[in-house]
């Protein structure tokens, strides 16, 4: 960093100028992603394959619009009038 004091700008600061150097490191350690592993062997057996087809068919049953037998022009005017 450097101070121009001779520098004529019409005020009582002073000009001063920079060099910037700038070093990017690398990421010191590496973050690994943690995978879920299923045990799809459990799926043979008919007790736990009944819990799983249980459990998704509630969980996708929430995404499911709740009018499903309407039309969408129906759908677009109700959204539209709102």
């Amino acid at each position: 960093m450097r101070n121009k004091r001779g520098t004529d700008i019409g005020s009582d600061h002073y000009l001063m100028s920079a060099i910037f150097r700038f070093t990017i490191l690398a990421a010191r350690r590496k973050i690994e992603t943690l995978r879920n592993k299923y045990n799809v062997q459990k799926l043979q057996m008919p007790g736990v394959r009944e819990e799983c087809k249980l459990e998704l068919k509630n969980r996708f049953s929430v995404l499911s619009t709740e009018n499903e037998d309407t039309d969408i022009e129906e759908s677009w005017k109700a959204i539209n009038s709102i």
